[in-house]
């Protein structure tokens, strides 16, 4: 009963996933749920109100700002809630896509022809050069029309400034920030508006990341960037690979490109599971390596032509089995290219060598402070190209989930093996964490009363952490709640228990205990 459970857990008002109402009335509907709260502040109901979306997509099918252009609604999941999109629409068309958010997390996405857009601006900059033109022609001739004229342009001129603002938002708007533990990016448009871009999409087990630099700035550059974040997401929901998602990309601005604008573009499919990347670099700056232990090199790839040079163009994927604890940092060469009021540039090898001081940051903080780093270098310059970083940190992670029967210990023993052998291990540890995983498994299967045991492991962090996690529904259980036996007594003199928790203890580096929606997680974890 979600439309019961996750209000109740998330303690707030929640729109459900739209659904065919079978049996009733018949129609698409999505169910708001908003838990009632007494004076005591604990949840006494949850009141439910069945919304039909036939009326919302009957609004949604009237939205057309521009010809040829229609809107389309999905929910916070990504499932169709209403789509204005006529019947024979053709395609062919690149098209571009700005989206809106409701507090519900519900987007609406306008989808219009490019062409359209830019013809709007191309009429907008005419305006200006007329206005411009009328205004010095008549500025010696008559000053009291100059004057009025001069006023009437300056309003113009705030127009064009609030909507370029608007733009801006809107561009900033639709750059995801909900990053992921191991990632982060971020960009700093020179303008207002401006042609860099970064993009992720998670699908499954893989990790879809990209940077991309269009040629030119201001507002066209701003709506290639649309557009291809908009195939880019498309295209990775598809499931392609690097090179079949670049192709796509490069067929997309390829057509209709009479302005000659292209794009650099780094593309990685990363597939947590195995650590195996699969990427395809056409036209970008090479992305900067940095290893486990602190040294960055720049990636050697293969530089396929920029997007939208040459629509039939084969592009040529690579791949690469990365190691827990690395780190692959993509930029624009907005970074590399800064320059001070002497036009000295930051340059490759100053992007390394910070790469390498700053092996040891968390995502968050490098880019950060990379930023900042540019700003220092360049000083009073003003700066002129947009700048775009992303950082990606590779763990290793799986899971395994066993019933609880002792011949089952094989199975576990042998998964936390074979996972500490590939994330690289010490012999050091190893055997550390295999008498920890027996105890600790053995405990599970034996007092726990679950069906079932399911663990965790994750390779983390800079430097690297083992981390192993034992989670089962069995009854509560807090090995941790016990005081260490008296080791200094004979056996035969001590209670009995709490020995193997004690070993557990001194060989991990921290291990903790907690009862969570009636599962009983026990994790260790060890430093390398």
């Amino acid at each position: 009963m979600d439309w019961f459970q996750i209000p109740f857990l998330l303690g707030k008002p929640v729109w459900s996933e739209p659904y065919y109402d079978k049996g009733g009335g018949e129609v698409m509907m999505c169910t708001y749920s908003k838990p009632v709260i007494g004076p005591d502040g604990k949840m006494k109901a949850v009141i439910t109100s069945d919304v039909s979306l036939e009326r919302l997509t009957r609004h949604v099918e009237t939205i057309h700002p521009y010809p040829n252009s229609y809107a389309t609604l999905v929910s916070a999941k990504g499932s169709p809630l209403a789509d204005g999109k006529p019947k024979g629409t053709s395609l062919k068309e690149s098209m571009v896509g700005i989206v809106g958010k409701a507090d519900n997390g519900w987007v609406i996405t306008l989808n219009c022809p490019v062409t359209n857009i830019i013809a709007d601006s191309r009429r907008l900059v005419s305006r200006i050069m007329i206005f411009s033109a009328v205004g010095l022609g008549l500025i010696f001739a008559l000053a009291w029309f100059f004057t009025k004229r001069l006023e009437k342009q300056e309003q113009e001129t705030s127009r064009i400034r609030s909507e370029l603002a608007i733009g801006s938002e809107i561009q900033m708007g639709m750059l995801d920030r909900r990053f992921p533990p191991f990632l982060h990016a971020a960009l700093k448009p020179a303008r207002e508006v401006g042609g860099d871009f970064y993009d992720f999409f998670e699908k499954g087990d893989r990790l879809y990341f990209a940077v991309g630099d269009v040629s030119g700035k201001g507002v066209p550059s701003a709506l290639i960037t649309f557009a291809a974040s908009s195939a880019f997401r498309f295209a990775a929901d598809l499931g392609l690979s690097a090179s079949e998602l670049t192709s796509r990309m490069n067929g997309l601005l390829s057509r209709h490109n009479e302005k000659s604008m292209f794009m650099t573009f780094f593309v990685g499919v990363f597939d947590r599971r195995t650590g195996t990347l699969d990427w395809c670099n056409a036209g970008h700056n090479p992305p900067v390596l940095v290893a486990a232990d602190g040294t960055a090199e720049f990636l050697k790839v293969k530089r396929n032509i920029v997007l939208g040079a040459m629509e039939d163009f084969p592009y040529r994927a690579e791949t690469r089995v990365f190691q827990p604890g690395e780190r692959l940092v993509l930029y624009s060469d907005g970074i590399t290219e800064a320059e001070t009021i002497d036009h000295q540039q930051y340059g490759n090898e100053r992007m390394c060598r910070f790469c390498s001081e700053h092996a040891g940051s968390p995502a968050g903080d490098f880019v950060s402070d990379l930023f900042a780093s540019v700003d220092d270098f360049a000083g009073a310059a003003e700066q002129f190209d947009d700048q775009t970083a992303l950082v990606l940190d590779f763990n290793a992670s799986s899971s395994l989930v066993v019933e609880a029967k002792p011949e089952n210990m094989a199975k576990i023993a042998a998964f936390v093996e074979e996972n500490l052998l590939r994330s690289g291990c010490p012999a050091s540890v190893l055997p550390k964490m295999m008498v920890a995983t027996d105890e600790i498994a053995g405990n599970v299967i034996s007092y726990s009363g679950s069906p079932e045991v399911r663990l965790d492991f994750a390779c983390e962090g800079r430097p690297a952490s083992m981390r192993l996690s034992f989670i089962d529904h069995g009854k509560p259980w807090n090995p941790l709640e016990h005081a260490d036996p008296d080791t200094t007594l004979a056996a035969e003199d001590r209670p009995i228990g709490g020995l193997g928790i004690m070993i557990v203890k001194k060989l991990a580096t921290r291990v903790d205990y907690r009862r969570e929606d009636g599962q009983n997680i026990f994790s260790l974890e060890m430093k390398v």
